[in-house]
């Protein structure tokens, strides 16, 4: 099984990326995350994937915090802080 994770970061170089909370859980694969992940943010003038660090994003073009995706599997370890 797979979830998102949320993470906000203000815009600006240096600034701390901040978790949300998990924003869905249940996927039965990384492929079907990927999917819910592109519907969700291709609404969004800015966005789009981190192939280096395996995330979505996304923010409203005046927007001033960008909102991250990440996916993690069942047995990964999130470690905040």
């Amino acid at each position: 099984m797979a979830c998102i994770h949320r993470f906000e970061r203000p815009l600006g170089p240096g600034q701390l990326v901040s978790w949300i909370g998990v924003y869905k859980e249940g996927f039965p694969s990384r492929e079907a995350v990927a999917a819910f992940a592109e519907a969700q943010i291709v609404s969004y003038q800015v966005q789009g994937y981190s192939e280096e660090e395996g995330y979505w994003w996304f923010r409203e073009a005046s927007g001033s915090r960008t909102t991250i995706l990440a996916v993690y599997s069942d047995g990964q370890n999130l470690v905040i802080g």
